[in-house]
C-alpha cells in the first residue's frame, strides 16, 4: 500500500511558511562551505542559514523558518591552479566580517550632516587617511577570512549563534526570501517587524485530480 498524502498540510506546503519581509534580528543557525561554479575558477564560499530571534540575548527565542545568506571568501583556492579571487570579494566579505565580528573595524562612514568622515569613531581627513582606513579594513577582514575558513572550510560554522540585523525581502513573484547587507547593530532608521511568518492568503484545499497509476508489467522468467 502506498503512503497516503496528508491533505491537511497542503496549504502549509504551498505557503512555505517563510520568514516575514522586513527588518529582523537574525541568528546564524547553520553554516557550511561551498565552491562556486559560476566563475571560471572555483571561489571559496560559505552558505549560512539565519532565523529570526525575538530577543537577541536569548537563543530560546529563535523562531520561524530560515533564510539563506551566501558569502565569497577573498582567498585563493589552493585546489585550483592560477585561481584569482574576484576583485569585489574583498569589499563584500569585509562588510560581512564587520557584522559578525565586533573586533573588526567597520568601513569608514561619511556623515552627510557634518560633512565629515569617521573611522573607528574618530574623524579622519579625506584622501590618504580615508584610503589607509579602507586598506586597514580589507587587511583585517582578509586575516579573519583565513581564520574563519580554517584548514578546508571546516571552521565556517564557528559563527553559529552570532546575532546580526538585516532586511528580509522577496522579489516580485518569488517565494524565496533573501537578506541583503548585515549589520552588527541596527542602523539608524532600522525598524524591526513584529511579524514572524510571511502571511499568505489561501482558499480551501481543492480535491486533487484523480490519477491512475499504471502498474509496471512483471518480467517473465525464463522457462
Amino acid at each position: 500500500m502506498p503512503i497516503p498524502f496528508n491533505k491537511g498540510r497542503a496549504k502549509e506546503f504551498a505557503a512555505s511558511a517563510t520568514i516575514a519581509p522586513g527588518g529582523h534580528a537574525l541568528c546564524f543557525v547553520a553554516g557550511e562551505r561551498h565552491y562556486s561554479k559560476k566563475e571560471e575558477n572555483d571561489n571559496l564560499m560559505a552558505r549560512y542559514e539565519l532565523k529570526k530571534i525575538v530577543d537577541p540575548e536569548d537563543e530560546d527565542t529563535i523562531v520561524g523558518k530560515s533564510v539563506s545568506y551566501w558569502t565569497t571568501f577573498p582567498l585563493d583556492n589552493p585546489e585550483v591552479d592560477g585561481h584569482e579571487v574576484p576583485q569585489w570579494a574583498g569589499r563584500m566579505f569585509q562588510g560581512f566580517a564587520a557584522a559578525v565580528n565586533p573586533e573588526l573595524p567597520e568601513w569608514p562612514h561619511f556623515d552627510k550632516d557634518e560633512q565629515q568622515t569617521y573611522f573607528k569613531g574618530e574623524p579622519i581627513e579625506k584622501g590618504e587617511q580615508v584610503d589607509q582606513a579602507k586598506l586597514a579594513c580589507i587587511m583585517e577582514a582578509g586575516e579573519y577570512a583565513s581564520e574563519l575558513w580554517g584548514e578546508d572550510g571546516d571552521n565556517v560554522d564557528s559563527i553559529v549563534g552570532t546575532v546580526v540585523y538585516g532586511e528580509v525581502e522577496y522579489e516580485e513573484g518569488s517565494d524565496f526570501p533573501r537578506v541583503g547587507r548585515l549589520y552588527r547593530e541596527p542602523p539608524e532608521g532600522f525598524v524591526i517587524t513584529d511579524e514572524i511568518i510571511r502571511q499568505v492568503e489561501m482558499s480551501d484545499v481543492p480535491e486533487p485530480t484523480k490519477r491512475t497509476t499504471k502498474k509496471k508489467a512483471k518480467k517473465k522468467g525464463k522457462k
